[in-house]
């Protein structure tokens, strides 16, 4: 996948590498980038929700500047991303030699959800009293 500036990244070479680390821990999600990004496809986001809920024993943070869209994709009348996570579950499960049924539930417990601010004026604008 290419951005803006023309590098070339792959996201999905260590999408699942925190189903390898067994000792729990605190999982900073896109730490120099932006899960919720415009150009972050939809099913990309629903990998990596499927990830988070195959590795239960880890706590992840995700924050955004984008909260507008992180709402959206987790409306549930927005092209059923439960369901497209749950999928996801069951083919990253299959292909580590698991067999997931699926979502245990929803959201996920061990997500913590955030919107980042650089200044007051940017704060009242992204998060809503």
């Amino acid at each position: 996948m290419n951005d803006k500036t023309g590098i070339t990244w792959n996201p999905e070479g260590r999408l699942d590498q925190p189903l390898r680390w067994m000792r729990p821990r605190l999982i900073f999600v896109n730490s120099m980038s932006d899960l919720f990004h415009e150009d972050v496809p939809d099913d990309f986001i629903d990998r990596v929700f499927a990830v988070m809920a195959l590795a239960t024993q880890h706590t992840f943070q995700v924050l955004t500047k984008r909260p507008d869209r992180m709402l959206r994709w987790f409306d549930p009348g927005y092209d059923n991303r439960e369901h497209a996570v749950g999928q996801a579950m069951r083919e990253i499960a299959a292909a580590h030699g698991g067999d997931d049924a699926g979502l245990p539930e929803w959201p996920l417990p061990n997500v913590w959800l955030g919107v980042s601010v650089e200044d007051q004026a940017t704060a009242d604008e992204r998060i809503p009293p």
